[in-house]
This record gives structure tokens, C-alpha cells and sequence, in this order.
């Protein structure tokens, strides 16, 4: 029994009525405590239910998300896959182009400079007959064949005259005369002063 109401054990020699009274006052008191502890308890459980609609929801939400991040990511392996198949496939079937130089002329030693490259497609029917080739000739401080891009030594007398780019290390078309040694700038220049002093003459 609740302290507050202990009293009341001591009050039997108080008249009837007023015991009575304060009997029904504390039954009141009882059930309106009892009436408040459900309706605590139900909120209580109204609360919980919130509580698991709620993560529900979050775990619905969260799966969901997944499920789409997973679809992506199998997509993008199938793009991938279809890509390196249609790439092999492309690779293949591509023909290998040959690139040559156009290093001589019938008419001169000198190659014309603005048409340094050319290439050749293989493209006609192989002949039935074999012919032996020609061996060609040879250039650059390698002593190889031509091929890829060249330069050519602007000393006249060069012994050498073309160089590939890779072996004189040029990356790129150079604009301007280029000389393969300083020997062949001083000689290139001084037959450019005796040319001079045979014009003045």
C-alpha cells in the first residue's frame, strides 16, 4: 500500500462517515494511478511499433539501394566484357600498313625535302612469279634501311646525308637547316663563304 494512506489505519476512532469517505478517496486514487500506468504502457507500445516501422523502412530503404548499386555494377562488367571482345575483334581484322621513305630521285642524289614520307598500301593481288628485289640501300650512323621518318644533313657533302629520327634523337619536324655533326655546320658554312666570294668575283 502506498505510505500516504497508512494513516488511515489510524483513524478508527474518527466517525464511520469520514472513514468511508477516505476510504473511497484513496480507491479513486488507486485506479486513476492504475488507469495511468496503462495508458503510459500504451504509448509506450505505440512508441515501440513507431520505432520498428521506422527502422523497417530504413532496412527496405537500404536494401533497395543496394540492389540498384549492384545492378549497375553488372552492367558496367557486361559494357567491359562487350568492349574487350568488340576490341579483339577490331584488332584482328585490322591490315598492318607498311610505311616507307622515299629517300631517292632518278634524276639527282638529293631527295626533295618537302616530301620526306610516303606510305604504301598493299593493297593489289601477290604476284604468281617471284622476282628477287633489289637490295636496298642503306643510311643513318645504324647503316639500316629506310624507314619511319627522316632527316636529312643540310651539308652537301655529308658522307651520310639521311639520318631516321630516332637515331639523332628527334621527335618531331624540325624547321630550319639541321646539321648532323658541328663538323658539317662548319664545312656547310664555309662553302657557303666560298660560294659568296666566287659570286663577288
Amino acid at each position: 500500500m502506498d505510505i500516504r494512506y497508512n494513516f488511515l489505519n489510524t483513524l478508527d476512532h474518527f466517525p464511520c462517515e469520514l472513514i468511508r469517505t477516505l476510504w473511497t478517496l484513496q480507491s479513486l486514487d488507486t485506479s486513476l494511478d492504475q488507469n495511468e500506468d496503462e495508458d503510459n504502457q500504451d504509448q509506450i507500445a505505440v512508441q515501440m511499433e513507431n520505432q520498428v516501422d521506422f527502422l523497417e523502412d530504413l532496412v527496405q530503404s537500404r536494401i533497395k539501394t543496394l540492389t540498384l548499386q549492384r545492378n549497375e555494377l553488372l552492367q558496367m562488367q557486361e559494357i567491359r566484357r562487350r568492349y574487350d571482345a568488340t576490341r579483339s575483334k577490331d584488332s584482328s581484322k585490322n591490315a598492318p600498313l607498311t610505311i616507307r621513305l622515299n629517300l631517292r630521285n632518278s634524276n639527282s642524289n638529293r631527295v626533295d625535302k618537302a616530301s620526306r614520307a610516303s606510305v604504301k598500301n598493299n593493297t593489289g593481288k601477290p604476284n604468281i612469279t617471284r622476282r628477287e628485289e633489289p637490295q636496298e640501300e642503306t643510311y643513318c650512323v645504324c647503316h639500316n634501311v629506310s624507314y619511319g621518318s627522316m632527316i636529312a644533313c643540310d651539308n652537301d657533302s655529308c658522307s651520310i646525308e639521311w639520318f631516321h629520327y630516332g637515331c639523332v634523337g628527334i621527335v618531331r619536324p624540325l624547321e630550319g637547316e639541321w646539321y648532323c655533326s658541328e663538323k658539317c655546320r662548319r664545312e656547310a658554312k664555309k662553302n657557303e663563304l666560298g660560294s659568296k666570294k666566287g659570286l663577288k668575283r
